[in-house]
Order: C-alpha cells, then sequence, then structure tokens
C-alpha cells in the first residue's frame, strides 16, 4: 500500500515496543500453561519476567499519550485506566503464583486470568498503534484497493482466531478515489468489523460479511448475513479484534480527527464508513 508515513518517533517507538514486548511474552506464557507436556519447574521461573514486562505497560502507554499531546484527552483516556485495571489483576495473579505452590488448581487458575487478559491486552496495544496512526498524512488511493490491502488472502495460514470470511463485492480500481491516511484507515476496517460483528452477534460467530462499495461519497457498507444468501466475490480473511470498552470512544476520535463519517447499527448488523473524497 502506498505511504510509508513519516520516521518513527523514539519515544513513541519505544513505547509501542513494550506494549508489543508485553503482549508477546503474554502470549508465549498462555501457551505454556495450556500445555500438560510444559512442567511446572520450567514455567515458574519465567513467571517474574512477565510480571515485569507486564507491569511495563501503563508507564509506557502513559509515554506514548504524552508524546502524541492527548494524555489529557477525555476520549482516550479511558484507554490508561481500562490498561492499570487489567494490568493490576494480571499482576495480583502473578505474584500469587510467584510466592504459593504451584499446583494444579493454581496453574488452572493463572490460565484462566490470562486467557481473560491476553487478548485485552493486545486490544490496547492495537488501540494504541491506531492512535499513533492519526499523526501520518493523508494520501489518495482508491477504495477498492484499500479493502483489498487490508484484509488477508484466504491462503492466509496461520491466521488468529476469532476470525471473518469475507465477501468483497468492489468496483475496479480507480473507481472510487478517496483521501485517507492508509495505515490508519486499514486497522480502523477491523474494528469497526469487530465491533459490529460482536454488537450484532453476541456470543456466536458470524461466517461472512459482505463487504460493498457505495458511491458520493465514497463508502463501505458492511453487512453480517448467513453465508447460504451471500452474492458471489472475492473471498477474504480477517481477524476480529476484541472489543474493551474504551473501543468506541477511540473509533469516534480517530475517525472525527480524520475526517471518516462513522455509523455503528449493531441491532440491524451494518456498520457504515465514508471517506474523504480523493
Amino acid at each position: 500500500m502506498p505511504g510509508s508515513g513519516p520516521p518513527p518517533d523514539p519515544v513513541i517507538y519505544e513505547a509501542q515496543g513494550v506494549l508489543r514486548d508485553a503482549v508477546s511474552a503474554a502470549q508465549n506464557l498462555l501457551v505454556l500453561l495450556s500445555s500438560l507436556r510444559v512442567a511446572p519447574q520450567i514455567i515458574r521461573p519465567l513467571l517474574s519476567e512477565v510480571r515485569t514486562s507486564i507491569e511495563a505497560t501503563p508507564a509506557a502507554l502513559e509515554a506514548l499519550l504524552r508524546r502524541l499531546t492527548l494524555q489529557r484527552d477525555a476520549a482516550v483516556l479511558p484507554l490508561l485506566s481500562f490498561l492499570q485495571t487489567s494490568t493490576d489483576e494480571t499482576s495480583r495473579a502473578l505474584r500469587s503464583a510467584e510466592t504459593s505452590p504451584f499446583e494444579a488448581r493454581s496453574r488452572l487458575l493463572l490460565e484462566s486470568s490470562f486467557r481473560r487478559m491476553v487478548p485485552r491486552l493486545d486490544a490496547v496495544r492495537e488501540l494504541a498503534e491506531l492512535l499513533v496512526y492519526v499523526r501520518d498524512p493523508a494520501i489518495d488511493l482508491d477504495l477498492a484497493e484499500l479493502l483489498e490491502t487490508s484484509f488477508y488472502p484466504t491462503s492466509c495460514s496461520g491466521l488468529s482466531k476469532p476470525s471473518l470470511q469475507l465477501v468483497l463485492d468492489a468496483p475496479p480500481r480507480g473507481a472510487h478515489p478517496i483521501r485517507t491516511n492508509p495505515r490508519a484507515a486499514s486497522r480502523l476496517l477491523r474494528l469497526v468489523l469487530g465491533y459490529s460483528h460482536g454488537g450484532a452477534h453476541p456470543g456466536r460467530s458470524v461466517s461472512r460479511v459482505n463487504l460493498r462499495t457505495r458511491p458520493s461519497p465514497p463508502r463501505v457498507e458492511c453487512l453480517f448475513s448467513e453465508p447460504s444468501i451471500f452474492p458471489q466475490g472475492d473471498v477474504l480473511l480477517t481477524r476480529v479484534p476484541l472489543l474493551i470498552p474504551p473501543t468506541a470512544s477511540i473509533l469516534a476520535f480517530f475517525c472525527a480527527s480524520c475526517s471518516i463519517h462513522l455509523v455503528l447499527q449493531g441491532d440491524s448488523s451494518v456498520a457504515l464508513l465514508a471517506f474523504p473524497p480523493g
């Protein structure tokens, strides 16, 4: 996709690294905890290292927001509060496991805690990166190109669950010129899909989503439906990000900052994204 954005800011780059490292460490520990082949004596020495990594994330996010001059923005502050609460919960669980006999029951409790925490931490990381990309310059591109490059081809292996199968009903390239920030817009599309998916169908999986483009102004219409009544089109895949309480306010803040019109209609399984025309 065209547009690589400005050189990374050192403070932002370091903060993003802390968040990514914490997500990676937490994911790796969860894999070990859930494998019966990994003995407790192998896992226990890792707990303090993972705890240190996770406990560093609130300060990293605060530094990132301060660098973006968003540390006092009412739409963004819930993200920091959510991360602090989640981190405190996880830190307590890890400290308990470090200081008590690491037996089957305590291992299961820690695994349960991490199954809740890991998607939350990854959701915070993704929202934080969306805020970073608000600074990227808008460029001219085509709406169909944006859709095609925002999601994975069906041959993609190792796609994390849950995922949605997308039917892309888009015009030829060049039909819908828009002006937007491509790195942020790609993440925005995935978040909007996850938001509408979760709001429309809580507790059950939706196997397909129809992405349709409409002119004047160019916009994306996300329609959730049963596979049997879907139109033909190019099939793509995307991961469904976890929805956390700050998601809605971050989406609204980002769209307002980038002149993107967003309408979420969870009850009717519809999401609309209108981009500034190119």
